[in-house]
């Protein structure tokens, strides 16, 4: 087990890796600050490559280094995964990157270049989260008439999801390719 408490990680750079690589039974990081650190193969700031738990509590992540780092928090094998109260800023593609696992989220601020949370593989998310079609709209179809849906997937807060594994629609009974 680790614990990672009140502490600060400023301006690291990790060639081979992370600047955090977890890979134990249990990883706990509360109130601690992640400012401007790098990553030479895009790995992220915090690679979880375990099936413990993580506790992520209170923290915050700011990155203001464009492109030298992929995510922050980087999820590759079946951890389960609690990030709350957290703040995350940064010049990174993705936040929150997590191919293996399960991940809840609650009441974190999330920003990130491109997505804020990205789902991939085998990943679950077990918190309450919501999910708009047509932007909340009723519209009327007609038989043979094509529709595009556009669809939202946020957090409990509004933070945008990307999900490329697990969203399949059903219409009248039918999974509809995604």
């Amino acid at each position: 087990a680790l614990k990672v408490e009140g502490s600060t990680f400023k301006e690291n750079n990790a060639a081979a890796a992370t600047v955090v690589t977890f890979g134990s039974s249990s990883l706990t990081i509360v109130g601690s600050n992640f400012t401007n650190n790098s990553d030479d193969n895009g790995w992220g700031v915090v690679t979880v490559y375990s099936t413990g738990y993580v506790l992520i509590e209170g923290s915050n992540f700011t990155n203001e280094v464009e492109g030298t780092i992929t995510q922050d928090i980087n999820i590759i094998k079946d951890a389960n995964v609690v990030i709350k109260d957290s703040t995350f800023n940064t010049k990174a593609d993705v936040s929150i990157w997590a191919k293996n696992g399960t991940i809840e989220l609650e009441n974190n601020s999330i920003t990130a270049r491109d997505y804020p949370v990205f789902i991939k593989g085998d990943a679950n998310v077990d918190s309450k989260v919501y999910l708009t079609v047509l932007e909340g709209k009723t519209i009327t179809a007609d038989y043979g008439d094509t529709l595009t849906l556009n669809a939202t997937y946020t957090d409990d807060v509004g933070n945008p999801i990307l999900d490329v594994a697990n969203f399949k629609f059903t219409v009248n009974g039918n999974i509809v390719d995604n």
